[in-house]
């Protein structure tokens, strides 16, 4: 099967996968909203930021590092797996005995008990990892979607379960563990052979290389991911870090459940590609294409869903309106970046990523200092101004770096589409706006503002993006080399 064929089946596959996952997970997190105030949230959140770390510093280094070898046979994927395992077991001991320390900084004990249970994540994901980057190497994802599914699915219930006995942030520890251990053990038997000793110190130099820099890109992405969580935590308290999590994390599972599935598809698309420049041109504006025509619409959405929801979760989460309308149009010019990230890593550009990465983290830590002493909301509006810079520097990086890559017709079509959710979205209020006399309920004035809204805005799309959709129908039946 050519790569073209391969980027779509995979990408159909991929997307179904987050998909099913972000609404099991948005389903999840309004339940836990019902059950438990903001703190408790904010607990979790808190031990999050430092497990999600290693975690990320797993999957995307040593992960990446092997999905990224030319050749794919037992002695790569024994040495990835035994350092990958390694690395697992060495990050959770690192988490289990730093736990007291992370509680002293949020100057709440729980925080280390906490952190020592859920820290078994990293160690479960340190086995699980290289199996996972096997079958995403192989575009194996309809394996994929059993193997997430199935262990969300599970995990969740078990924490919803908990949560109704009223254990409350142990509901969200039992979820997060429960489910990394389902993963490792349904990945074990449906992965493939398990490794051998086929270690080999030659091409781990090789992949510790290219892990080393991928380390570096990951940790300043985590940081980024993570600031404003610490930040928020450390000068403001829980419950304020609490009401962002949860706003932050319903943006994320909201816009990133059609758009996240996307990156592993495209990496591993690029990494077959690196090669030929012209082919990586398509991609890439193929991805941005399918951003655009994505973000914008779920972004409004949920900016219209706002006061609905807040009103369903209650008095105790006061305030998440504002948070969740700031935090999705923060999202939505996050993701619209994307497209430039593993294509800067497929073509061996890991430095152009981490110059981009301190950028945002340097914006974040000046904006926390600058702002937030006024609140979330004056640092969120400082956020979005930052988001914009970060999406027009990594567009001329993509420019300046990667010879024959146009990245003017990339900004122009994802402008345009934001330009059109905007008015489709003043417009869809207008229009429920004079339906309040005739509808009984607020909600029912949302439902049918987001009804237009997503009617309107799909007709544009399809209307001007036609020839796409056809091409896409050409890609499928003659492959990457005539229709990409």
């Amino acid at each position: 099967m050519t790569v073209g064929k391969l980027v779509f089946s995979s990408g159909i596959w991929s997307i179904a996968t987050d998909s099913i996952l972000a609404l099991l997970r948005i389903g999840a997190f309004a339940v836990y909203a019902l059950l438990m105030p903001p703190e408790d949230f904010g607990i979790a959140a808190f031990c999050l930021i430092w497990i999600n770390y290693f975690t990320l510093l797993i999957d995307n280094s040593l992960a990446v590092a092997y999905i990224r070898e030319p050749v794919q046979d037992s002695s790569a994927f024994d040495t990835a797996f035994y350092s990958s395992t390694a690395l697992g077991i060495g990050s959770y001991a690192m988490l289990f005995f730093g736990s007291d320390l992370a509680a002293e900084i949020l100057h709440d004990h729980r925080v280390a008990t906490v952190l020592s249970v859920m820290a078994l994540t990293v160690a479960l994901s340190g086995i699980s990892s290289t199996f996972l980057a096997r079958a995403r190497r192989s575009f194996e994802f309809r394996k994929l979607l059993l193997i997430r599914v199935g262990s969300t699915l599970t995990s969740v219930s078990l924490g919803i379960g908990v949560a109704i006995m009223g254990w409350t942030y142990w509901a969200l520890v039992l979820a997060s563990v429960s489910g990394s251990a389902i993963q490792l053990l349904v990945a074990l038997l449906m992965l493939g052979e398990p490794p051998g000793k086929n270690f080999c110190w030659q091409r781990a130099k090789t992949m510790y290389a290219f892990a080393a820099w991928s380390a570096i890109e990951t940790t300043l992405t985590w940081a980024c991911m993570w600031a404003s969580s610490f930040f928020l935590g450390w000068f403001l308290g829980l419950r304020e870090l609490g009401l962002y999590r949860m706003s932050a994390q319903l943006s994320a599972y909201g816009i990133g459940m059609l758009i996240d599935p996307l990156l592993p598809v495209f990496y591993s698309a690029y990494c077959h590609s690196a090669r030929n420049p012209a082919i990586l041109q398509k991609l890439f504006l193929k991805f941005g294409r399918m951003i655009a025509l994505v973000a914008p619409l779920l972004a409004a959405i949920l900016i219209q869903a706002a006061g609905p929801l807040t009103a369903y979760l209650g008095p105790r989460w006061d305030g998440a309106e504002d948070f969740i309308i700031l935090n999705a149009v923060v999202y939505c010019i996050s993701y619209l970046s994307y497209p430039a990230f593993p294509l800067l890593r497929a073509c061996g550009h890991f430095r152009s990523v981490v110059l981009i990465r301190v950028a945002l983290l340097v914006g974040q830590v000046a904006l926390a200092f600058l702002t937030i002493a006024h609140g979330v909301v004056a640092y969120l509006w400082g956020i979005i101004g930052l988001e914009v810079a970060i999406y027009i520097l990594t567009l001329v990086v993509v420019y300046l770096t990667i010879p024959d890559m146009s990245a003017l017709s990339q900004f122009i079509r994802q402008a345009a589409y934001i330009v059109v959710a905007v008015l489709v979205s003043a417009a869809s209020n207008l229009l429920a706006g004079s339906l309040v006399g005739l509808m009984a309920s607020s909600i029912a004035v949302s439902a049918a503002s987001i009804a237009v809204l997503t009617l309107v805005y799909c007709l544009f799309a399809l209307l001007f993006e036609w020839p796409t959709l056809k091409q896409l129908r050409l890609l499928l039946r003659s492959g990457v080399s005539k229709n990409l």
